[in-house]
């Protein structure tokens, strides 16, 4: 029976695919979906020559700033991507061979010092000011903060202005990176990439990970952070992380992650207070 109702996203990644590239779908020998997140949905396709490639089909395109993305990649001279669509967010990229850390390596020491250093290297890339700046009021009004967290939020966050800018990957988790054959550590996923603070992707990758604060110390010495500052830092960034679930559509995989943020949020703001 004919069907006339919406394109399936496998339809929508062929097409993507086919439109972008040149290939035929009668290339493709094997396909997976790899990812489905809350602003994209990812395949994995190789094709019978043996090339590879990630097929992302953009969604939540109102808080996706996709000129932004492509300038970002651009700017730090990323060479991967074969098609990026800055009006809906749908794009073709080269397959890096590499692994997503693990929850027990994304802990060790010897990691999160080979990390910190893969940062840097990405900070290092000179500021275009055209790319968007981290706007850390962007989701306040809508978000459900007591008027006391709120307070610490707005208060630390005029502490930090003469903090150092950078050019940020602005979501950095073992889910957006990769260990290569080399060992060494690559940045994936740029969708939310800003002009932020230097201390930003640490901050993100320690409340993604729910780093203990004891092993925060390894930051705090690479970064000449003191461990004061990090706590406040930890504690604006995981509240910007909570304001921000406010403005996702409400799934149950959503919410889920706003309860699990919220009570980390609420941990920090202790230490803090």
């Amino acid at each position: 029976m004919l069907s006339f109702g919406k394109k399936s996203n496998k339809e929508k990644a062929n097409k993507i695919f086919t439109k972008s590239t040149g290939y035929h779908t009668y290339d493709i020998v094997k396909s997976s979906l790899i990812h489905n997140g809350f602003t994209n949905i990812s395949y994995k396709y190789k094709l019978e020559n043996g090339n590879e490639y990630q097929i992302r089909i953009g969604n939540d395109q109102e808080f996706i700033n996709r000129k932004n993305e492509k300038l970002f990649l651009d700017s730090i001279g990323n060479k991967d991507y074969i098609f990026l669509d800055i009006k809906n967010g749908n794009a073709v990229k080269k397959w890096i061979i590499g692994k997503n850390p693990n929850e027990k390596t994304s802990r060790k020491i010897s990691f999160l010092n080979k990390l910190n250093k893969a940062i840097q290297k990405l900070h290092k890339n000179k500021l275009n000011k055209q790319i968007v700046y981290q706007d850390f009021g962007e989701f306040l009004e809508k978000s459900s903060l007591e008027p006391e967290i709120k307070t610490k939020y707005l208060s630390l966050l005029e502490t930090f202005r003469k903090d150092k800018l950078v050019m940020s990957h602005n979501d950095i988790n073992p889910a957006n990176m990769l260990i290569l054959e080399n060992s060494e550590i690559y940045f994936i996923d740029y969708e939310w990439a800003r002009i932020n603070y230097y201390w930003w992707d640490i901050t993100n990758y320690i409340r993604e990970v729910k780093l203990p604060l004891w092993k925060t110390h390894i930051f705090c010495l690479l970064n000449k952070i003191s461990f004061k500052q990090m706590k406040q830092r930890l504690f604006v960034c995981t509240c910007f992380a909570y304001q921000w679930t406010f403005y996702m559509q409400q799934t149950d995989k959503i919410v889920n992650y706003q309860k699990e943020v919220k009570k980390l949020m609420e941990y920090y703001f202790e230490k803090v207070k």
